[in-house]
């Protein structure tokens, strides 16, 4: 694993990859707070299967149901 400083290094590159080159970028991740924090798009592929916005991952009740579960709050909502 990398050490914090460098995992937000890493983000912030592939975030500005990704705006600059206008290309899409594949990540595969258990860390729900950078993939809400950096992702536009979200795949969950569990007893149930999503693919859609962030934002509509966010509100839906598997969405809360996942971040709840990994220790998180609800996306920053509330």
């Amino acid at each position: 694993g990398l050490d914090p400083k460098v995992t937000l290094e890493m983000y912030k590159l592939i975030s500005k990859i990704n705006k600059e080159e206008k290309i899409t970028i594949i990540m595969i991740s258990h860390d729900i707070n950078a993939a809400y924090q950096y992702a536009t798009h979200i795949l969950y592929v569990g007893d149930k299967i999503f693919f859609g916005k962030k934002d509509e991952f966010i509100e839906s009740d598997l969405g809360k149901h996942f971040y709840a579960f990994m220790g998180g709050s609800d996306g920053g909502n509330n």
